[in-house]
């Protein structure tokens, strides 16, 4: 190995903490730039590695399997799309931003990132200034915006985000260290950031955030006594929610007193999944194509009792209806594959993090069902990057205890 590519392989653990520092950072503030630090940092990493050993690295075969799987599925369908155009050309766009994300797959990038201690040495520091900044400009918008709506949502995504990736660093954070020293310090670092995470907590306009966050801290609790009687729960519940637009539909025809006493964002979103549910009747085996959603018309025989549907919405707010009606069953499948063996892999981390995987997994499952366009290059970035956190975070603690000279370094 050349002095260059020594360099380059000591250069690897800060780059894995510069990408995930600066989500927990600057990514609080602008939920987009998950986008940039996942796909540039899983290319950054890939390139340098690559270097550091002179050959490149494999990414998880299943995983490759996976998007290449999803992409030859979203071809096929667009062959008889309604909106052709707009389905190819999110397709495409698709492809720009799975594959590269596939990349922090490598076991390779995993496992250079996790033999040192730089990433979850300073990785806490910058969590927690993150979430004193993010909470500092919340109180700002309060103080100085007389409560307008338009700033405060811009800071949803990037809040959104910053409390899925901080699953993995709480994990580590608090059943890493076996060192009696070191112990009582992580878990004080754990605590701190919890702490300072409750202010944007309780000032976000994000409900469903704080919802999906307050499922995942009672699904936590539940996994530290019964974790695989919840993961078995969860995936009862993951086959449940196909019901979702339906559900929807019902309550318009049945509990319409009900609908009309729901929060305002909370009716919105009801609106577009009833709407929803019947352009998937029309269509429900092959879908209508990617991206088609934001075309489809909203007629439907409660039109007359919608507050906001007036015309066709952005997104569906719900990735099972966002499956279905662009995908048809064969995306059904896709996501049901997809949390599965999502949870799965949560079951099988080691036993003191499966309930962090596990609040982490329905962080994101409520957040999927509930905002967000399911094929937002940001939030699919979000996604990767927490189980590349959760992959490097097992790797870590199989390591650190057994390498005297990282727990030298450690201390």
């Amino acid at each position: 190995m050349t002095s260059f590519q020594n360099k380059v392989a000591r250069a690897v653990p800060w780059l894995g903490l510069l990408i995930l520092g600066l989500a927990s950072t600057f990514g609080t503030l602008s939920g987009g730039s998950f986008a940039a630090l996942g796909i540039g940092g899983a290319l950054l990493l890939f390139a340098a590695v690559w270097i550091a050993e002179g050959r490149a690295p494999r990414p998880a075969s299943r995983d490759m399997i996976f998007a290449l799987l999803v992409l030859a599925i979203c071809a096929l369908l667009n062959l008889q799309a309604a909106f052709p155009d707009v389905s190819w050309h999110v397709t495409l766009e698709l492809a720009t931003i799975i594959l590269p994300l596939t990349l922090l797959t490598c076991p390779q990038i995993q496992a250079r990132i996790a033999a040192q201690s730089v990433l979850f040495r300073y990785w806490p520091y910058l969590a927690i200034l993150g979430a004193l900044v993010l909470g500092a400009d919340l109180i700002r918008l309060y103080a100085f915006h007389n409560l307008e709506y338009i700033p405060f949502v811009k800071l949803n995504r990037g809040f959104s985000y910053a409390m899925l990736i901080v699953w993995p660093l709480l994990g580590f954070l608090w059943v890493q260290p076996n060192d009696e020293i070191l112990k009582p310090k992580q878990r004080r670092l754990a605590l701190m950031l919890i702490l300072v995470l409750l202010l944007p907590f309780d000032l976000t306009y994000s409900h469903a955030t704080q919802v999906a966050i307050l499922g995942a801290v009672v699904v936590f609790l539940a996994a530290q006594l019964a974790p695989v009687a919840v993961r078995r729960l969860l995936g009862v519940v993951n086959v449940m929610s196909l019901g979702w637009p339906f559900a929807a539909q019902a309550a318009f025809t049945y509990y319409p007193d009900w609908v009309a006493r729901l929060p305002l964002s909370w009716r919105h979103r009801v609106e577009i999944w009833d709407y929803m549910s019947y352009r998937i009747m029309e269509r429900p085996i092959l879908g209508w194509g990617l991206g088609s959603s934001h075309k489809l018309s909203p007629a439907s025989p409660h039109s007359a009792h919608y507050m906001f549907v007036a015309g066709p919405a952005a997104h569906c707010h719900n990735a099972i209806t966002q499956l279905w009606v662009e995908l048809g069953l064969p995306g059904l499948a896709l996501g049901l594959l997809f949390a599965y063996s999502t949870l799965r892999r949560a079951g099988k981390m080691p036993a003191q993090l499966v309930s962090f995987a596990l609040g982490a997994w329905t962080t994101a499952f409520i957040l999927s069902l509930c905002a967000y366009d399911f094929w937002t290059d940001s939030l699919l970035a979000a996604f990767v990057l927490t189980g590349f956190a959760f992959a490097v975070s097992v790797q870590s603690i199989k390591i650190m205890p057994h390498d005297n000279s990282c727990a030298t370094q450690r201390n």
